[in-house]
């Protein structure tokens, strides 16, 4: 820990130096109040560990996309500065022509801006996939039927999420779920008139999806100087050219230092797909029950939310950036590894690990076998339970973290 003060050669007065403590002061939770959560703390972490499947394939499918886009820069940058170079010259011109509202936009200006934000829209649209109506009251609502309109969409939707909109995929599977609600079907058409309304939405949800989030979609009124949400024209019109030009510039950046963005990005897929296949935040609740707890799942489970929950932060590499990053529970990161039966070395009894956990790290304090304190390691004493910390002693000296064998 450097010195931060004058006196100590820092770079802060003692003034600063006061007020850096007076805002730690401020975030600091109290032990009761850490105490209360231990509860809430062990239902997330385990509700982590059992959406983690399917935060993986999150991550996944953002990362595919990720790498989707840059693939696309060179062909999207030369449209996005077209459009962004376009917006700011008709802004340029804001205050000449007839102005009805007196927002400080001419009605020309207004309409050409509208205009500009539509095609910035289209020109970032999923091809092939228009908006959809359907009339829960009507099997054709546009003289196709309904059925056979959605299977075109499914069909969309499926070859953009293989190629330039993998992230579509999502509603993608919420359409084919929703084909098969079995509710009332008022037309006949084979599609419930729930699914019907679902679709209409995941059809809007996917075009959404993939729309830049700085295209801003909006019609200025020229009777009006507020047309968008009690907005100032003058402000949305900022905002639609500002964003617009971030775009151009962005995508610009992209095209330009494509060769240096792209293998890290798809590398970063490959690793997720690795992480996907290893499995490495995984646990056997069983079988540490059966090493560990006599066989009571409920006290495994229990024993590894408090460790995801109060330990892994420090003691498992990667927790900290998700879990589709972390490592086997103590591969050690900020703190040391736990693998190997390691605390049964440290600690030569449980007792001693337990008092350890009660009273953490003390500064320039030795504790279990040749280890010296830096302060660094909390004490859960206030905050966890002695039976918590003794299950918690009994799981750590046993080696097998996971209950899945291997390292740890």
């Amino acid at each position: 820990m450097p010195a931060w003060g004058l006196a100590g050669g820092g770079p802060l007065s003692e003034a600063q130096v006061e007020d850096v403590l007076n805002y730690l002061e401020t975030i600091q939770v109290q032990q009761a109040v850490s105490a209360n959560n231990v509860e809430q703390n062990i239902d997330t972490a385990l509700t982590e560990l059992e959406g983690a499947d399917d935060a993986v394939d999150t991550a996944i499918l953002n990362q595919r996309q990720t790498v989707a886009d840059l693939s696309r820069a060179s062909e999207l940058a030369p449209i996005a500065t077209s459009i962004s170079d376009r917006a700011a010259e008709a802004f340029a011109r804001a205050d000449q022509g007839v102005d009805s509202d007196g927002d400080g936009i001419g009605d020309t200006v207004e309409t050409e801006l509208s205009d500009i934000a539509a095609e910035a829209a289209r020109a970032f649209a999923l091809p092939g996939l228009a908006p959809l109506e359907l009339d829960p009251a009507n099997p054709a609502t546009d003289g196709t039927p309904d059925a056979q309109r959605v299977a075109a969409v499914v069909d969309t939707l499926r070859s953009l999420s293989e190629a330039t909109a993998p992230i579509v995929a999502i509603q993608l599977k919420a359409i084919e779920q929703a084909l098969q609600d079995t509710g009332t079907d008022t037309d006949g058409d084979g599609i419930s008139d729930t699914a019907e309304s679902q679709i209409v939405a995941q059809v809007q949800a996917a075009q959404e999806a993939v729309l830049p989030s700085q295209i801003h979609v909006v019609k200025l009124d020229p009777s009006s100087p507020e047309s968008v949400g009690g907005e100032p024209d003058m402000t949305t019109a900022s905002k639609l050219v500002s964003g617009l030009s971030s775009l151009a510039v962005s995508l610009n950046v992209s095209k330009a230092n494509i060769d240096t963005l792209l293998p890290p990005a798809k590398q970063a897929l490959e690793n997720l797909n690795a992480a996907k296949d290893r499995r490495a935040w995984a646990f056997d609740f069983q079988a540490i029950a059966d090493q560990d707890f006599s066989g009571d799942v409920d006290k495994a489970r229990r024993v590894v939310g408090l460790f995801n929950s109060n330990c892994a932060r420090c003691h498992t590499s990667g927790y900290s950036a998700g879990i589709a990053f972390a490592q086997e529970a103590g591969s050690g990161g900020f703190a040391p590894a736990l693998w190997d039966g390691r605390p049964a070395v440290q600690f030569l009894t449980k007792d001693d690990l337990v008092q350890f956990l009660i009273k953490g790290a003390v500064a320039n304090a030795p504790y279990g076998v040749n280890g010296f304190g830096n302060g660094q390691m909390p004490a859960f004493g206030e905050t966890l339970s002695q039976q918590d910390l003794e299950d918690l002693a009994t799981w750590l000296r046993a080696g097998n973290l996971t209950g899945m064998g291997g390292t740890n």
